[in-house]
């Protein structure tokens, strides 16, 4: 797996992952993004709108956007006619095809948090779960940026290895990791190999 992290949620990816073929929705998605970053929507959690409070989930701001929510008493449902549809992506929806019901990472796909302290870290596997444990729709922008477009994959380390942690400093002698280095500018490991006695 490899992992893409804004230092606040971490998105967890199969090596060999390649972002879904958007088609002619991929514009709608960089859209959404902007929408969610853009403070024009309140966040809120457990339905799409809920119209007293006036605030959105996430999929409730693509429905918006797709002209999709339609009045209810206290809350919008998303549909053709409105249906009773107040917390996910109706089948006719055209994005529930790469979102399903609630905005579902594809595959082995997963999000969590970067930092916790507690052993036990949670991880979401869809964008409403996500929306309704983050505090800002940015978590939710991020990780549709690169689950869904491809971006913030970090670009190939000019060393060619798959180490997470790698900051390219490699041992010159053996193209080990940097461990601890000496002042000969070798690793730990070539040191004391150097110093070994025959």
């Amino acid at each position: 797996m490899k992992t893409i992290s804004n230092g606040t949620i971490t998105v967890h990816l199969p090596d060999d992952y390649t972002p879904p073929d958007l088609g002619e929705h991929r514009q709608f998605f960089v859209e959404w993004v902007a929408n969610l970053r853009s403070g024009r929507f309140n966040k809120g959690v457990g339905q799409l709108h809920h119209q007293l409070k006036d605030t959105y989930c996430c999929l409730g701001v693509g429905c918006k956007m797709q002209g999709r929510l339609v009045d209810g008493t206290d809350n919008h449902a998303e549909g053709p006619e409105g249906g009773s549809n107040i917390e996910t992506l109706a089948a006719d929806n055209p994005l529930h095809p790469f979102l399903g019901q609630n905005g579902s990472f594809p595959g082995p796909v997963y999000v969590s948090p970067s930092k916790l302290g507690a052993r036990f870290v949670p991880s979401f596997g869809c964008l409403a779960t996500l929306n309704d444990k983050s505090s800002t729709f940015e978590h939710v922008a991020f990780a549709i940026e690169v689950v869904w477009l491809g971006m913030h994959n970090p670009a190939p380390r000019q060393c060619g290895c798959a180490d997470d942690s790698c900051d390219a400093n490699h041992c010159p002698k053996c193209g080990g990791h940097k461990i601890d280095w000496y002042a000969t500018g070798i690793c730990s490991k070539c040191e004391l190999e150097a110093n070994k006695k025959p």
